[in-house]
Order: C-alpha cells, then structure tokens, then sequence
C-alpha cells in the first residue's frame, strides 16, 4: 500500500508540473507568470532554480501518412513509454525536468545548471537506441529531437515550444542527427518570399484539373526541391508545405463525388511532413500519391461517364429486333440527342446508328449459323423488313451475301 501510495503521489507530481506546459503553450494562460515564488510552488509542484531552459519536442515518424488510425496508435502507445524514458533519463543531469503529451508530440521543458549540453545530449542520444527497441513492432518507426536555445523566461516557453518544433523540418537537410538543435532562435529568417506562390498554386490547380498525371508529377517534384533546398528555414519551409497541401486539398476537392479512399489520400498529404522522415520519402509520397488520386478519380470519372453508354449498350441488345433512334435510347439513358451522341462516339469509336447495325449483323450471323430461319425471317428478327436493304448491308460488313454465310459457316 507505502509501494501504491508513493506511485499515486508521484504521478500527481508529474502532471501538476505537465500543466504548466499545458496552461502556457496549450491554453497560452498568463496566470504563471503573474504568480509569487510560493504561489507557483503550490500551484505547478516545483521551483526553477537552475539557470539555463530549453525546449525540447519529441516527435515520432511512422512512415504512415495515409493511415490515421494507425498512426494515433501508434502516438497513443509509445508516447508515453517515450515520455517516462526521457524523465528517467534527463532527470539526474537536469534540476528539473517537465513534460506533457501535445499534438503528437512529447513535448518538454528541461531546467539545469550545466552551461555545456554534452550530458544531456548523451542521454538523448541513449533515448534513441530505447525507442528503436520498438521497431520490432513499428518497422518504419523514427524519432527526432527538436531542441530550441536557452530561454531566459517563463513567457518565453511558447516560443521556445514553437522553435524546438521548427528544429525538427531540418532533419530534411541532416538525416543523420538526431537531436535537432535550432540555430536561429527569435532572429528573422531569411527571405519573405513565399516558397509556393500564387502562379505556382495557380499552375498546380490547372494540372490537377486537366487529370494530368505527368505534368502534376513534374510540378510537384519542382515545388518539393525548391521547398526542401530551404530546409535551414524552418518557418518558411512549414508555411510552403501547408501550402501545398491546401492547394492539393482545394484541387481534389473540387472534383465531382469523390470516394472515401481519395479522401483519406488526399488527408494523408497534409500529415506527410510529420510522418516521414527524409527528404526522398517525401518526395516519393507526394508524387505517388498524387498520381493514384488522379488515377483513381479518372477511372472513377471514366466508369461514371461510361455508365450511360453501358446502358444504352445494354437497350440496344436488347431491342435490336425494334425500331431504334438516336432520340430514343438518349432519352432511355436520360441524356440530350446531341450530347448523347458525342460521347457515344467517343466511347466506342462509333457512330450510333452504325453501331446499332453492326449489333444487328452480329445477331443476324448467330441466326444463320445456329437456325433454319430463311432469310427474310432473320432479317425481320433483326430489326429490317427490306429483305433487299438488310441483304445489301450482311454484304457490306461482311463481303459475303447471307446465302454465302450461311453455306461457309452453317
């Protein structure tokens, strides 16, 4: 019960100082730093007394953007074996150490009299060859460590939040690392231009359109080297690619009855940058799938246009032996004349009313072959009461008269 007691009373500890970082980064309260020495300690736990803070965020790469449910998983199962690790770890070289579980992140607020970074980063890099005993199970799994520059001040801690998260875009650039350290903290980057402009979302929109696969590829292929050569520019390189997703999004959107699996591709674009780990898995990702949403939506788009012509297929074999119109199988399949016959062509190669008679050949060949039916009988059958017209055309498509049909193959 002492064992019980002393557990329950720890993990109180631990998410009294955890709502720190929720009540600063999560809710952006300004109660903290408002609050006297003692009232701090009552309310969060504990005391800064060391004098250097960084921000560290945790983040695990699944290599499963278009996969939700297994990614939430996977964040619901390791994050928090990730987060006891990391407190074990850090605690006997750091005065304290704070964490909570945000955004798919772990995200945590180290405090330590260590002006030198080796200690904690050698216990980092021991948390590394800990989560990776995990890839039995994750196969795909990564893990990187974004750590911000010191931060003087409590109100600080949002920004260090921000700047820590930013450290880890430049994995792009160092794949090796593993600890991720920002070099740029509280100065302006480099360059306002935007890395997706509006001609580029404007040309990508148009590809997208025109279901063109290949030059959506190029497209983005140009855009994914121009954002990932500016990966030292984190904030920058966040902003192009959520860009690019809500471009990509928008497009795909725009198209008619999407189904469920576009949808969760399309959904897997925007969570690609917080999944994968490198550069060319990126690259890979966007392009290929970029290429099955248009794939998939042109096949669907195909089989809805060909719908109509199925039917219409369909009527014709079944009342070939009937008067048959242009207007009336249109009007059968809900289409205008005009239109109707438009797209009939274009899907059969075809012209209707030639269509209609080669069906009619078709069933007139059948006739001669397997019944005893003269002629004028079969060409009756099939739609002709001129037994001279109906003779003239078997000759037409066929080079041979009935008779002659009828001789060689009955």
């Amino acid at each position: 019960e002492k064992k019980e007691l002393i557990e329950r009373l720890s993990q109180s500890m631990k998410k009294a100082k955890g709502n720190l970082l929720t009540d600063v980064i999560v809710k952006r309260s300004n109660a903290p730093y408002t609050m006297s020495a003692p009232e701090f300690i009552e309310e969060y736990g504990f005391a800064l007394g060391g004098s250097y803070m960084e921000c560290l965020v945790i983040h695990i790469f699944t290599g499963l953007p278009h996969d939700r449910q297994t990614n939430e998983e996977e964040y619901h199962f390791l994050l928090p074996k990730i987060q006891d690790v990391v407190e074990s770890r850090l605690a006997p070289v750091c005065t304290e150490v704070i964490s909570t579980i945000y955004n798919d992140d772990l995200v945590c607020l180290i405090n330590h009299n260590a002006e030198e970074r080796a200690p904690i980063l050698e216990e980092l890099q021991k948390l590394k060859i800990n989560v990776l005993n995990y890839r039995n199970i994750y196969p795909d799994l990564r893990i990187a460590v974004g750590m911000s520059k010191p931060i003087t001040s409590l109100r600080l801690i949002p920004e260090g939040y921000q700047d820590a998260r930013n450290a880890l875009i430049k994995r792009f650039v160092h794949e090796d690392a593993f600890v991720l350290m920002s070099d740029d903290y509280f100065h302006p980057e480099s360059g306002d231009a935007k890395l997706i402009t509006p001609q580029d979302r404007k040309n990508l929109l148009s590809r997208l359109e025109l279901l063109d696969i290949d030059g959506t590829k190029i497209m983005l292929e140009q855009l994914l080297d121009k954002i990932l050569a500016c990966a030292d520019s984190p904030q920058r390189v966040i902003t192009a690619f959520d860009t690019l997703a809500e471009t990509l999004v928008f497009g795909v959107q725009s198209f008619d009855d999407i189904s469920p699996d576009i949808v969760n591709m399309t959904e897997g674009l925007g969570r690609a940058p917080y999944c994968l780990y490198t550069a060319e898995q990126l690259k890979i990702y966007y392009t290929e799938t970029c290429g099955n949403i248009l794939r998939s939506y042109s096949a669907a788009r195909k089989s809805m246009e060909d719908k109509p012509i199925r039917q219409a297929k369909q009527y014709i074999q079944e009342h070939y032996s009937e008067a048959i119109s242009l207007e009336l199988v249109s009007g059968e399949v809900g289409f205008n004349p005009a239109y109707f016959s438009t797209v009939f062509k274009k899907s059969t190669g075809q012209n209707f009313m030639d269509y209609v008679k080669e069906i009619r050949i078709q069933n007139a060949k059948e006739m001669l072959i397997h019944t005893n039916m003269d002629i004028a009988q079969i060409a009756q059958a099939v739609g002709y009461s001129d037994i001279k017209y109906f003779s003239k055309l078997f000759r037409k498509l066929t080079e041979l008269t009935p008779s002659d049909y009828r001789k060689l193959y009955g």
